[in-house]
């Protein structure tokens, strides 16, 4: 069977329309506001302790009430 839309290409099994008539309509795009500078990008692990857990792992490793997993 062909492409109800192109014409042209076979339709998948089970479809009336080809694959890439069937993705032409998707599409994405990125939502929100962004995050000028530094604080825009990744953190790193040392940073993400010190914000979440409150302390750098060689703190965290000091203190006894901390149980290693």
């Amino acid at each position: 069977m062909i492409c109800t839309d192109c014409g042209v290409k076979p339709a998948q099994e089970g479809r009336s329309t080809c694959f890439r008539c069937r993705v032409s309509g998707v599409g994405f795009s990125f939502r929100g506001g962004a995050i000028v500078g530094r604080k825009g990008w990744n953190t790193t692990k040392t940073e993400w302790l010190s914000e979440h857990v409150g302390g750098t792992e060689k703190e965290l490793a000091k203190n006894p009430n901390v149980e290693k997993v």
